[in-house]
């Protein structure tokens, strides 16, 4: 792990296992799972932990650091335009997760065991979670650790999510609600309904949002414009400029060692979003 990665993590207080999974040190139950993550591009707010060699699908810390919301844990789907989806709220629900995800397949049992033991996962209340036709993300809410905190993955109906991530009825939409959310976090459902109400901030049109980003900064909105940052309508090489520029007049912590680590990377694919 590079020393610029290791002041990101200790900015947002990654602990040692799971710093141990994302630098390879402890290796991931399955072969289609990559770490370090291979570099397929990736949006300020995420931060890969691991990638996934068919698909280029990070599991990866999700950043918010201006308050308003909680930074989380999301796969990042690099073919469906990083869209992106709540998996666990903390570090030790991902570690959970991953040893709840293979844990149905009989060939990798040595090494979900082999994993399980490296981060401190009980593989038996993980497996007392699984009941027939449920999903396996479904039974976690049996866990502690879950229940207090649950993520979006845990519900089929969004409705009873209690969290702060973009989900949920058309009900739960309000103007302040919504000016905490980013486009990548949004489905096309969700986001039809909120374009609907009339209220929807405007980096969810997707049409002028560096303009529209310095003008958030201008005004002093640095959460409006870190959600602008991480919407629609961004080249790469733009959206670099742009995390220096937030990181350098908000004097936020973590976003100088994102824009840092970020800087820091070696011949960076350049991508749209």
């Amino acid at each position: 792990m590079t020393p610029h990665l290791t002041a990101l993590f200790d900015s947002v207080d990654i602990d040692a296992p799971l710093r141990g999974v994302a630098n390879g040190a402890i290796p991931l139950p399955s072969p289609a799972f990559v770490a370090p993550f291979q570099d397929f591009g990736f949006p300020p707010a995420c931060v890969p932990l691991w990638s996934e060699r068919a698909t280029g699908r990070y599991a990866a810390l999700w950043l918010h650091p201006f308050g308003g919301r909680r930074s989380t844990f999301v796969t990042c789907d690099v073919a469906d335009g990083y869209y992106t989806w709540e998996i666990a709220r903390t570090a030790r629900q991902l570690l959970i997760e991953v040893v709840a995800n293979f844990l149905g397949h009989a060939r990798l049992a040595t090494a979900v065991e082999r994993f399980a033991a490296d981060v401190g996962v009980d593989v038996g209340r993980v497996r007392a979670t699984r009941r027939p036709g449920v999903p396996y993300r479904h039974g976690l809410l049996d866990l502690p650790e879950f229940a207090a905190d649950p993520p979006l993955s845990c519900f089929a109906d969004e409705a009873a999510y209690p969290g702060d991530f973009p989900a949920g009825p058309a009900a739960r939409l309000t103007p302040e609600r919504a000016r905490t959310w980013c486009g990548l976090e949004v489905t096309e459902p969700l986001g039809a309904q909120l374009l609907a109400t009339g209220f929807a901030p405007l980096w969810f049109a997707g049409t002028g949002t560096p303009s529209l980003f310095e003008r958030l900064i201008d005004a002093g909105d640095f959460a409006g414009a870190w959600c602008c940052l991480n919407s629609n309508g961004w080249t790469s090489a733009a959206a670099e400029g742009a995390l220096a520029r937030l990181a350098d007049t908000s004097r936020d912590a973590t976003l100088l060692a994102l824009s840092v680590w970020r800087e820091s990377r070696p011949a960076a694919v350049a991508f749209r979003y």
